[in-house]
């Protein structure tokens, strides 16, 4: 495959996606970047007034309203959340040009959206396997949430809400992603569904 295949993963709630993606990581020898090692970076950068933003050039949002809303009253003052958010889409930029890794969340399907070795998936379930999922495996999951349906659900709005605003577009909606799965059909095997998949795209891209 390419030396910078990206994978990158949304998910809804209790999917089983971060194990997919850790599991697709194993198998293919690269690094698995989750959310927090996303922020920690991200922490680490400067404010954007101070960093090289060719991704932003490049994803044509010179003249976005979110580049606005985060420069309009200076590093300070401004709107932090989007200068969060634009410092945290800067790192996956610099990953994913440095190296093949799997990114999770972080809206990094939609700051990757133009690059040809990125393959960008979504991953569902019916309620039933997430409610099991979550109760199975509860060191995956915020330890604050009851595990109830309505509580997933409220995980997805949120996650939905997120994605959304930053984004401009719709979580979720299968014309955005390269592929969507329900890891309520496929179980274990999922992961392997989307390396065939990988590998067969390079193939094609080749």
């Amino acid at each position: 495959m390419d030396p910078k295949v990206v994978i990158t993963i949304s998910r809804e709630y209790g999917s089983g996606g971060y194990s997919i993606g850790a599991k697709i990581a194993k198998e293919l020898n690269i690094p698995f970047y989750d959310k927090d090692y996303i922020a920690a970076l991200a922490r680490e950068e400067p404010y954007l007034n101070e960093v090289n933003c060719e991704w932003l050039q490049k994803n044509g949002w010179r003249t976005s309203n979110l580049i606005g809303s985060a420069f309009s009253f200076g590093p300070v003052l401004g709107d932090l959340n989007s200068q969060l958010f634009l410092k945290e889409s800067n790192v996956i930029w610099k990953l994913a040009q440095k190296e093949s890794c799997v990114i999770i969340g972080r809206c990094a399907d939609f700051v990757l959206q133009n690059m040809e070795h990125a393959y960008r998936l979504f991953i569902s379930s019916g309620m039933a396997r997430r409610l099991r999922q979550i109760n199975e495996n509860p060191q995956l999951y915020n330890a604050d949430i009851k595990k109830e349906a309505k509580d997933i659900i409220a995980m997805d709005k949120k996650r939905g809400s997120y994605y959304n605003y930053y984004t401009g577009q719709i979580w979720g909606k299968a014309s955005n992603y390269d592929m969507c799965i329900d890891t309520g059909k496929l179980g274990g095997q999922t992961a392997d569904v989307i390396l065939d998949y990988i590998r067969r795209a390079e193939q094609g891209i080749e």
